[in-house]
């Protein structure tokens, strides 16, 4: 940034941008100001409320500003650079970056922890969440801060487990081998929970099923590759890649039309 009116133009933006989604935890914006001196800098923001860090003179060698200013980068929660243009044209981009962004704690996006951290730690992909569930139940009953915080977190959590319900059974029409492999987790964290019923139903009558029963390990050692590749690639890990891609393409002649199709999209994926 600097001193001069495009960038001041772009400033309440930054800041409505900030409101918006650094609450989520998922987000910040970080300034440079390259031009003039800290004073005007300093003065522009206190005028303005900026509720952001400004540095002086703070150089991203991966994100060079290049000839033009202002200049802004979206950079994920990889630490890779993913878009750069002006700041007005990435700020619609950024509610995108930040859903795809991992929470600071598992089913909660929305709701500011700060008395229930200790509880809000324990949640996990594949345990029961039944018991905190019925912890923050209880302590919503109060009308206080805690009590309201508690009521927030345990409709998020219930609102999570609803939506993800829905989407397995829907994945389940046209990838059923990757939703039953979603399942097992899902079965977990939902275990004395009214899903629980509908979702090992679901799941028994996708393994009843004798081609995806067959499928579904091939799935299996695809995605475990793809996500140890994700985290850190390496040659070993292609040539399994490759390994993995042919038992998976064996399936395109499946007697079955909708493991035929699944083993087609992962292909292509």
């Amino acid at each position: 940034m600097s001193t001069a009116p495009p960038c001041r133009a772009s400033f309440p933006h930054l800041v409505d941008a900030q409101k918006e989604f650094a609450k989520t935890g998922r987000f910040t914006v970080i300034a440079s100001h390259v031009q003039d001196g800290p004073d005007k800098a300093r003065d522009f923001c206190k005028e303005n409320k900026v509720n952001f860090p400004v540095f002086q003179q703070f150089r991203e060698p991966a994100a060079p500003c290049g000839n033009g200013i202002p200049s802004a980068f979206i950079i994920d929660h990889t630490g890779k650079v993913v878009e750069k243009g002006h700041p007005t044209e990435l700020l619609k981009k950024i509610g995108d970056y930040v859903k795809k962004a991992p929470t600071k704690y598992f089913m909660i996006s929305s709701t500011e922890v700060k008395l229930w951290a200790s509880q809000a730690k324990t949640l996990a992909p594949n345990k029961p969440v039944l018991q905190i569930l019925n912890q923050l139940k209880l302590a919503a009953a109060k009308d206080d801060e805690k009590g309201k915080e508690a009521k927030a977190i345990a409709e998020e959590i219930e609102s999570y487990v609803k939506d993800n319900a829905a989407k397995i059974a829907k994945s389940a029409e046209t990838a059923p081998a990757q939703s039953f492999l979603d399942l097992q987790d899902f079965l977990l964290l939902v275990k004395g929970m009214e899903q629980e019923a509908e979702m090992k139903a679901l799941s028994d009558k996708l393994n009843s099923d004798p081609e995806l029963a067959k499928f579904i390990p091939a799935v299996k050692e695809l995605r475990q590759i793809r996500r140890k590749i994700e985290d850190k690639p390496t040659k070993a890990l292609d040539k399994q890649l490759a390994a993995a891609l042919k038992k998976v393409e064996k399936f395109k002649d499946s007697k079955s039309a909708i493991v035929a199709a699944e083993a087609e999209s992962l292909g292509r994926e």
